[in-house]
């Protein structure tokens, strides 16, 4: 039952993400779970994947917006501006 609750889970949130361009940052949609939610420092290359779907989703036209909510130990504001730098740079 799990198992399939948790399929659902994810094919709910697929829909949202490619009709809105809104995900999360617990490492859903590229498989990245970090160490401790709410507390984890994201690496560039987790942050590098999330910067070519963005990139990929400003290119089809839609509108992106990021949350980070890992801000327990002071990370979302470092992750946030990274992910900005890597998307700028990258496009």
């Amino acid at each position: 039952m799990k198992k399939a609750v948790e399929k659902v889970i994810r094919i709910v949130k697929d829909i949202v993400h490619r009709v809105f361009g809104v995900f999360d940052f617990i490492g859903s949609l590229i498989g990245i779970r970090p160490e401790k939610l709410y507390a984890s420092d994201y690496d560039e290359s987790d942050l590098h994947q999330y910067a070519e779907k963005i990139i990929n989703w400003l290119k089809a036209d839609h509108e992106v917006w990021v949350f980070f909510n890992n801000d327990f130990n002071g990370f979302a504001v470092k992750n946030a501006l990274k992910l900005n730098e890597l998307v700028h740079s990258l496009q």
